[in-house]
């Protein structure tokens, strides 16, 4: 992937976390049952979306650093 498509990515990934982390975006999933690995369903909810931008900036890390490589 080349940085200007992770970088694409990279925005459009945080809008969309923005949008359902925040009050509209969340009515849907605030609810207690059914429980996930234990947890409530709403806070399954906001650790998914912690664990996928922590993807998405492995992702644009990789992209930046092998874009960065040739440069010396």
């Amino acid at each position: 992937m080349n940085v200007s498509a992770a970088r694409r990515l990279f925005i459009a990934f945080f809008i969309a976390y923005a949008i359902v982390l925040t009050f509209p975006g969340v009515l849907p999933f605030n609810r207690i049952r059914p429980l996930v690995f234990g947890l409530p369903f709403s806070f399954a909810w906001v650790v998914l979306w912690v664990v996928l931008s922590f993807g998405v900036f492995l992702i644009v890390d990789r992209a930046e650093s092998a874009d960065g490589e040739g440069e010396d």
